[in-house]
């Protein structure tokens, strides 16, 4: 049975399950965090993609691969909205973007070479629907503007996202669920809905925006006068503002839990250990979960548990799926095919037991 499949079943039962659904959560794992780090080896400064628990714990190198993809760094790892692709820059040069399956494999290109006049890419950001990413861009030494720009997961429609005009420093793009985009002009985050278009809206001051999970809330750095930059929260309902962090030496790049109950950043200054925190309890320093011999390096990406791609697909191929209980109490998949004409195919057991039930949801 499908970890989507088991979560639908755990889902449909009353009291009678109970133990089994305590059971599966416990046996959840961890959330995990996935980041881009650098070290010297061999007095050679290295860059690699790391996967480790939000505790520290289960540290592995992850490793994309694919047709044509060089080795090289890889910066700005993006989970999809729905948790099934990872994106990420690759760069050698110019920079390339790549997006794989969740644990880097299978990676191909969205785009090779992406140039602007006045910046070199280094930030993505999934678009709500996980059908487009938006780039951010370093700038170049000497350019007096950087832009946003947009690009389609099959590479068509790249395209800047604002009209043109002089002396604009666009950057840091975080998108909501609902497809309203944040993002940095000079020291000031602004907020754009592409739906709506018009000008863009001053929201407040600070760096680097982070939407949380459900879109209510906005994380960001801001300096503060006793301790250097650190993390605030903004309730968007009600405009109020939280410092969160209390970290030596200031913290860059917020980035919130897929459950919106951590937010992990780079702390330390010039060490920048990956560090988590309570997103809900504000005050004092996080803990680190890295040591003092690698470096971070952007803002950290948290995996996000993958759910079906369409309404009522309970097996993750992408088409909805049918469960249904006889009179006997037998719990029956009917798989879907997608096919107008047969639309399901034949069924599956996949439980007993279930006529002390009369809602099925």
């Amino acid at each position: 049975m499908s970890a989507g499949l088991a979560a639908a079943v755990l889902a449909l039962g009353g009291t009678g399950v109970a133990g089994s659904a305590t059971e599966a959560r416990a046996a959840e794992p961890q959330q995990r965090i996935v980041y881009t780090e650098s070290a010297t080896v061999d007095g050679v400064l290295t860059f690699s993609l790391v996967s480790m628990n939000a505790d520290g714990s289960d540290r592995r190198a992850l490793v994309p691969s694919g047709d044509g993809l060089p080795r090289g760094k890889y910066v700005s790892p993006v989970f999809s909205p729905d948790g099934r692709h990872l994106a990420f820059i690759s760069e050698d040069g110019f920079g390339d973007i790549w997006v794989a399956e969740p644990d880097g494999s299978g990676a191909r290109p969205v785009v090779m070479d992406v140039q602007d006049p006045d910046g070199w890419v280094d930030q993505l950001a999934w678009g709500p629907n996980g059908d487009m990413l938006y780039l951010g861009f370093q700038s170049k030494p000497g350019h007096d503007r950087r832009r946003l720009m947009k690009v389609n997961l099959d590479g068509s429609g790249l395209d800047y996202v604002l009209p043109d005009q002089p002396y604009v420093f666009d950057g840091q793009p975080s998108v909501a669920p609902d497809g309203v985009l944040a993002f940095l002009r000079g020291g000031t985050i602004q907020v754009y809905d592409p739906r709506q278009g018009g000008t863009p809206t001053p929201l407040t001051s600070g760096l680097q925006p982070a939407y949380s999970p459900d879109g209510t809330k906005l994380a960001f750095t801001r300096q503060t006068a006793s301790s250097g930059p650190q993390v605030f929260v903004r309730d968007l309902a009600s405009g109020k503002e939280t410092q969160i962090t209390d970290d030596s030496g200031g913290v860059i790049y917020p980035s919130w839990s897929p459950d919106g109950n951590q937010l992990a950043y780079l702390a330390g200054g010039t060490d920048m250990r990956l560090t988590v925190h309570s997103a809900t309890a504000a005050g004092g320093p996080g803990t680190a979960i890295t040591s003092d011999d690698v470096q971070g390096n952007g803002r950290p990406a948290w995996v996000i548990p993958a759910r079906p791609s369409s309404p009522g697909d309970l097996t993750g191929d992408g088409k909805s799926d049918l469960i249904a209980r006889d009179s006997a109490g037998v719990l029956w998949l009917y798989r879907g095919t997608g096919s107008a004409s047969a639309p399901y195919a034949a069924r599956t057991r996949i439980g007993g037991g279930w006529n002390t039930y009369n809602l099925l949801s």
